[in-house]
């Protein structure tokens, strides 16, 4: 198994451009939020520094005129009174000033040009006691300030403007402090980390080198972990490849067991089978024709169960292909209901076809289409006892390009149960075991038919009602293809066919099974042709020449030299570029199809041969142009 170099950058991929912008992005963010409060904060101690400022000053104006402003509330002399207001606002820092003496109102002076709500006047205001020049304790009346707001507004913007220019530039180098920590300290480890995961490879040891300074950092656990994880991504690797490895092993040894096991079956069945079919020809009592007859049966009922493990087999492995040749629909339903009309007449139950409006030629595969067909009809008919089973088809949906067609199957039979419906799909299943018994069946036939289905573009289902009757259905994607050519006319005798055109011509056969040629030899011998075999390839090279062969049947394995690689030599011989080749092998994989038509072979007939089947192909392929 080839080893892919591994890396784990892009699941750890670190853009260092995109760090630092975001950190740069915080950290101004956060400058702005600090600078903001700062600001905030400052206005609010500014201004309260700022009324602070100005009642010293006002308290130091009113110590100086204290004595004055005595004398004119002891006296009531109001012409002193207005004057000391007048020189107190003469200082641009007092708005309004008034002197009581007692309840009566020496002097009220205001700054022309000023306003002050009464509240604000209130709440601004420096009041000043005046005691009597005789008695220390008894108060004759008081002197009121108020301050101007835009001295106090001056002075407050000042305090803020130097405020916030000490405090931008303290932010500011804080900032830059922070984000070159952050780039030194981590944008930058960070950044060779990032660097090192891209050239990094886990599978051959590689890991992390742990940046100085940081083993008990952030940045350390972040180095630590990555080297954890590309231990366990490691390790996962090896349990996978060595699991694939496992399942690979296990899967070949499967499909080699289920291609000797189809190869060694129907090698025999191929002899029972033939030499049922001699049998017959050379004439028997009506005795010998019932057992003959019960002899296909049973070689019939034991092939379609070899084909079936096959088949799911060949499905759950994906090794399933389809074909896609163009068909006709209305020849496909007819194949199908000719196929089961005696088995059908024989229980009295009658089998009906509905085709819609279903014209026109299809691409697919038809052999696989009849398949999941026979699959329901052959179902229907073997569970109902009476009534009839009725094959309908229908178009779901349809383009220029494709039609989806929908084919059911609907009887009058005994029903299913909906606990045995869940199941009934499902491989080696029934819908009750007993029914194994009375009817038969492995159950593969239902779960092949919905696999069937899904890769051609659909699905498969049913619905039943116990003793009404039951309703099966799939549905398949099929394109659109040009019209067929003349079909072969089935009336058409081939065997006389045979005799009548080909009658003389010599014929080799090629097998390792003496009970294989011997069959293959009287079968086409019956037909008046002339039969020459060989048990190998080898001699089936030497045959061909020496002699001149209208047609070839190859076995695949042989000893000496198997099938292909005689199909291969004798293609090389002098007039044997078109001759018919005919691979005539046990093995029933689609594979070996493919290998055999690769090899120059012109068609693929599977073990058991059927007279009918051998002589439609050689004289199909004997009455070629130039043939």
């Amino acid at each position: 198994m080839a080893t892919r170099k591994f890396s784990i950058s892009p699941l750890m991929h670190i853009s260092t451009q995109g760090i630092v912008f975001r950190s740069v992005l915080i950290t101004l963010a956060a400058f702005i939020v600090a600078s903001l409060g700062a600001i905030g904060f400052t206005a609010y101690s500014t201004g309260e520094r700022a009324n602070l400022v100005i009642e010293t000053r006002l308290n130091q104006l009113l110590d100086t005129v204290q004595s004055t402003v005595k004398t004119a509330c002891f006296v009531g002399d109001h012409d002193l009174a207005r004057e000391v207001a007048q020189g107190l606002l003469s200082n641009s820092e007092v708005l309004q000033v008034t002197i009581m003496a007692g309840e009566s109102i020496l002097a009220d002076e205001f700054r022309r040009g000023a306003s002050l709500h009464a509240g604000q006047a209130s709440s601004a205001a420096l009041t000043r006691k005046i005691n009597s020049p005789f008695v220390t304790d008894q108060i004759i009346g008081e002197v009121r300030l108020i301050p101007n707001p835009e001295v106090i507004d001056h002075i407050r913007q000042a305090d803020i403007s130097l405020a916030a220019k000490q405090l931008t530039w303290q932010l500011a180098l804080v900032s830059i402090v922070i984000i070159t920590a952050l780039i030194l300290f981590f944008v930058r480890p960070i950044s060779r980390m990032s660097l090192a995961l891209h050239k990094m490879d886990p599978t051959a040891g590689e890991r992390l080198e742990m940046p100085q300074g940081h083993a008990r950092t952030e940045i350390g656990l972040l180095v630590s972990s990555v080297n954890q994880l590309a231990d366990n991504l490691v390790s996962a690797i090896d349990a996978s490849r060595e699991a694939r490895t496992v399942a690979e092993t296990a899967s070949r040894a499967k499909s080699a067991f289920l291609a000797n096991m189809s190869h060694e079956i129907r090698t025999p069945m191929n002899g029972i089978v033939g030499m049922a079919n001699i049998l017959r020809r050379l004439g028997v009592s009506p005795e010998q024709e019932r057992c003959l007859d019960t002899l296909d049966t049973s070689a019939q009922h034991l092939l379609s169960v070899i084909n079936d493990v096959l088949d799911l087999s060949k499905i759950e492995a994906g090794k399933f292909t389809l074909e896609e040749i163009p068909f006709s629909v209305e020849s496909l339903v007819a194949h199908v209901a000719a196929i089961l009309a005696e088995p059908a007449k024989a229980k009295g139950v009658s089998l009906l076809v509905e085709l819609g409006e279903v014209h026109g030629n299809l691409v697919g595969d038809p052999t696989r289409l009849q398949q999941a067909l026979l699959n329901y009809v052959s179902n229907a008919v073997k569970f109902t006892e009476a009534g009839s089973v009725t094959l309908r088809i229908s178009i779901l949906e349809e383009s220029t390009e494709s039609a989806t067609l929908r084919f059911e199957v609907e009887d009058s039979g005994i029903g299913i149960t909906p606990e045995a419906m869940a199941r009934l799909f499902c491989a080696f299943e029934q819908a009750d075991n007993s029914m194994t018994r009375k009817y038969g069946g492995t159950g593969l036939g239902l779960a092949i038919t919905r696999r069937l289905a899904e890769l051609m573009g659909g699905d498969a289902g049913a619905f039943s009602t116990v003793g009404v009757g039951s309703t099966f259905w799939f549905t398949a994607k099929l394109k659109k293809g040009e019209a067929l050519g003349v079909e072969p006319d089935a009336s058409v005798d081939v065997e006389a066919e045979l005799r009548k055109c080909h009658a003389g011509r010599r014929i080799l056969v090629v097998d390792d099974e003496p009970i294989n040629l011997e069959i293959a030899r009287m079968q086409l011998a019956d037909v008046d042709l002339l039969v020459d075999t060989a048990e190998n390839g080898a001699k089936a090279v030497a045959l061909a020449s020496c002699n001149s062969y209208a047609a070839i049947f190859m076995d695949m394995q042989m000893p000496e030299l198997n099938g292909i690689e005689a199909t291969q030599q004798i293609r090389q011989l002098p007039g044997y570029r078109d001759t018919p080749i005919i691979a005539m092998t046990a093995n029933a994989f689609a594979e070996d199809k493919v290998q055999c038509l690769a090899a120059g072979m012109n068609d693929f007939l599977t073990k058991p041969l059927y007279p009918e089947n051998l002589f439609a192909v050689l004289l199909r392929l004997l009455n070629r142009p130039g043939r």
